[in-house]
C-alpha cells in the first residue's frame, strides 16, 4: 500500500463519517427532549392555574402557624362534626410546580381535625372524585370494623356523589392520621390528614408548651412511577414554613410520615428532640435524639427546648435524595427553627446555592470541543519527538514509561466511567420507575465494544504486516504507526466527548 493511497483512504473515511452524521448532531447544547417528558405519575399544570373554590357544605378552614390548615367543626355539646369532601384541586408544592391533586377540602394535607380527649367525633365524608374511595382512621382503634375504611373487608367503597359517616369517641390523646385506603398513587396524590386529640390531663413533660407544630411528611409521584418529590405540610423547600419560636420556649413537633414507602430521618440543627410518644403511645423513659427516624405510617411526638443562640436553625431529612432535586439544588424536606426577632434566612440557602448549581450546567460549544481536540493532538505532536530521543538515561526512560502507563491507566478508568454513563442513567431511571429497562443502549454498547476490540485487533495485525513489508521505507512505516495512533485517539475522542 502506497503512502498516497493510505492517506487518501483516511480522508475519504473521515469525509464519509461527517456525511453520515446528521448536522444537528453537532449543534450546541442539549436539544433532546426533556428528561421529564413522560406521562408517568402526576403531571405539572401548564398555563393558567385553575382557581380553587370551596365545595358546598364542607367544613371551613383556618390557617395554622405551621403552614397546615385546620377544619372548623360544627359542635353539638361534646360532639364535633367535620364535613370532609374528597375532591380534585390545584395544589402548588413550590413556585413553578403545581399539580391537580386529590385533596380533602381542597388542601394538602387535608385539614387537621383537632379535638379534646372525650369528644365525640363525627366525620361526614363525601366522595367527589371519579374513583370509589373510603377513609381509614389510622391509629384509631376503638371503632366498629364497619368504619375501618378497607374496601371489601370492612365496608363498601363510597362512589362519587355519595357519602359515609364515621363516628368514634376520642378516648386516647395523641397524634393520628386519616387517609385513603386506595393504592399508593392515590395516597401520594394528597389524600391524607392529621387528627390531634389534646389530653384532658397532660403529662408533666407536655405541660407548659408554648407551641404545638404539626409536620406531616409526604411523598409525590410527579412524572414518575416512584416517589420523587417530598413535602412538609404539602410544601417542599423553598416553600416550606419555618417554625417560629422564642428563646426559652418548649414546643412540640408532631412528626407524621405518610410516605408510601420512604423512611425519613428528621434532624434538628442545634437542638435535641425528646421523644414523648410514638403512635400515640406515651414514651415513659427519657429518649433524647437530634435525628429521629420516622417509618411510613408512623407518628412521633417530640418536645424541643429553644435553648440555642437565636437565629435560623435548619431542620431536614438526612436522606440526601429527599432534600435535593435533580440539579443538586436544595429541595424537599427542609425547614427550620426560627427565633422570633431575628432575620429568617431559611430561603437564603436556595439563593446562595444557585450560582454553584448554575456554574456546572453550561455545555461546551462545538468550537470549544474542536479546540480541546487540537490540544489533545498537539500533545501527541510533542510526545513523538521525545520518544524518539536516544541520548536519555535509563532513569529518564523509566520515568517517561511510568508516566505514559499512568496516564493510559487513568484514561482507561476515566473513559470507561464516561462511556457507561448513559447506561447508568438508564438503569437509574428504570429503578426509579420513570423509564423502561435500557436494553437497547446495553446491547449497542456491547456490540460497539466488540466491534472496537475486533476492529482494532484486525487493524493492528494488518499494520504489523504492512510495517514488516515496508521496514526499509521509514516514511511508510511512520505513516502506518500514525494512522494506528489516530484510530486509537479517535476512539478516545468519542468516549471523552
Amino acid at each position: 500500500m502506497s503512502l498516497s493511497r493510505l492517506l487518501s483512504a483516511g480522508l475519504v473515511a473521515g469525509f464519509l463519517l461527517l456525511l453520515l452524521l446528521p448536522a444537528r448532531a453537532f449543534a450546541d447544547g442539549d436539544e433532546g427532549g426533556s428528561p421529564n417528558s413522560t406521562t408517568l405519575g402526576m403531571q405539572p399544570l401548564r398555563g393558567p392555574i385553575p382557581v380553587a373554590s370551596a365545595a358546598p357544605g364542607e367544613s371551613p378552614l383556618v390557617a395554622r402557624p405551621d403552614g397546615a390548615y385546620q377544619a372548623v367543626p360544627t359542635s353539638r355539646g361534646r360532639e364535633r362534626i367535620f364535613h370532609i369532601v374528597e375532591r380534585a384541586a390545584p395544589w402548588t408544592l413550590k413556585p413553578g410546580l403545581t399539580v391537580m391533586a386529590n385533596t380533602y377540602n381542597g388542601v394538602v394535607p387535608g385539614p387537621v381535625l383537632e379535638v379534646k380527649q372525650g369528644d365525640a367525633i363525627t366525620i361526614d365524608f363525601t366522595n367527589d372524585i371519579a374513583t370509589d374511595d373510603s377513609i381509614h382512621l389510622h391509629g384509631v382503634h376503638d371503632i366498629p370494623v364497619s368504619m375501618d375504611g378497607v374496601g371489601g373487608i370492612s365496608q363498601s367503597l363510597v362512589p362519587r356523589g355519595d357519602h359515609f359517616v364515621y363516628r368514634f369517641v376520642a378516648d386516647q390523646p395523641g397524634t393520628f392520621i386519616y387517609h385513603t385506603h386506595d393504592d399508593q398513587a392515590m395516597l401520594d396524590s394528597g389524600l391524607y390528614g392529621a387528627i390531634i386529640v389534646e389530653p384532658s390531663s397532660p403529662r408533666r413533660v407536655e405541660r407548659g408548651l408554648a407551641r404545638d407544630f404539626l409536620q406531616m411528611i409526604s411523598s409525590w409521584q410527579i412524572q414518575s412511577a416512584a416517589e420523587n418529590h417530598f413535602t412538609l405540610n404539602g410544601k417542599e423547600y423553598p416553600a416550606t414554613r419555618a417554625l417560629e419560636v422564642h428563646r426559652g420556649d418548649r414546643f412540640r413537633i408532631r412528626w407524621i410520615n405518610i410516605s408510601g414507602e420512604e423512611f425519613h430521618t428528621m434532624h434538628t440543627h442545634g437542638h435535641y428532640q425528646q421523644i414523648v410518644a410514638r403512635d400515640a403511645a406515651p414514651v415513659d423513659y427519657r429518649d433524647v435524639e437530634d435525628t429521629v427516624l420516622v417509618a411510613p405510617g408512623q407518628r412521633v411526638d417530640v418536645v424541643v427546648k429553644a435553648d440555642a443562640k437565636p437565629g435560623t436553625w435548619l431542620i431536614h431529612c438526612h436522606v440526601m435524595d429527599h432534600i435535593e432535586d435533580a440539579n443538586g439544588m436544595p429541595a424537599g424536606l427542609i425547614t427550620a427553627i426560627h427565633y422570633a426577632g431575628t432575620r429568617n434566612t431559611l430561603a437564603s440557602m436556595y439563593r446562595a446555592m444557585m450560582p454553584m448549581a448554575g456554574a456546572t450546567t453550561r455545555a461546551l460549544s462545538f468550537g470549544e470541543t474542536v479546540l480541546l481536540g487540537a490540544i489533545a493532538g498537539f500533545t501527541i505532536f510533542l510526545g513523538l519527538p521525545i520518544a524518539r530521543a536516544r541520548k536519555l538515561t535509563p532513569q529518564t526512560v523509566a520515568l517517561l514509561n511510568a508516566l505514559a502507563i499512568g496516564i493510559l491507566l487513568y484514561l482507561v478508568v476515566e473513559i470507561a466511567q464516561n462511556a457507561i454513563s448513559p447506561i447508568s442513567r438508564g438503569l437509574s431511571a428504570w429503578h426509579a420507575g420513570s423509564a423502561a429497562f435500557p436494553t437497547a443502549p446495553i446491547v449497542v454498547f456491547i456490540v460497539g465494544l466488540m466491534i472496537g476490540l475486533v476492529g482494532l485487533g484486525s487493524a493492528a495485525t494488518h499494520f504489523t504486516r504492512q510495517a514488516a513489508q515496508h521496514a526499509e521505507n521509514p516514511i511508510v512505516l511512520a505513516a502506518l504507526i500514525a494512522v494506528g495512533i489516530g484510530a486509537h485517539n479517535f476512539g478516545e475522542g468519542l468516549a471523552i466527548g
